[in-house]
């Protein structure tokens, strides 16, 4: 729960760190280690004014996606999920998602 926490806390920042940060409300997406509590990428609503993040939901079920990147234009999210590959060996798997910035609304592209 520590580093769900953490990565949550790191990736709500990541809008302050723009060039001329402008008060407003953005999307913070995070990923989880997928079990039993968690699956996959969630988004919650980060209240820059206030410094306020939104309740966590579900943005995109995903195995184990373990880093995201979000395109310069916010158009696109792009996640790397680590998991088992074909008959058990190690692996995982690249996934893109276009990106509504309105609704934070994830649609899988691949």
């Amino acid at each position: 729960m520590k580093r769900f926490l953490s990565i949550c806390c790191l990736l709500a920042g990541l809008p302050l760190l723009a060039d001329e940060p402008k008060p407003g409300k953005y999307w913070a997406f995070f990923g989880t280690y997928t079990g039993k509590n968690s699956k996959g990428i969630y988004r919650a609503e980060f209240d820059s004014a206030t410094g306020q993040l939104g309740k966590a939901e579900l943005a995109a079920e995903v195995g184990n996606p373990s880093f995201l990147a979000v395109h310069p234009k916010a158009t696109h999210l792009s996640a790397v999920g680590e998991g088992a590959g074909p008959a058990g060996k190690k692996g995982g798997g690249v996934y893109a998602f276009t990106l509504d910035t309105k609704t934070g609304e994830l649609k899988a592209i691949n």
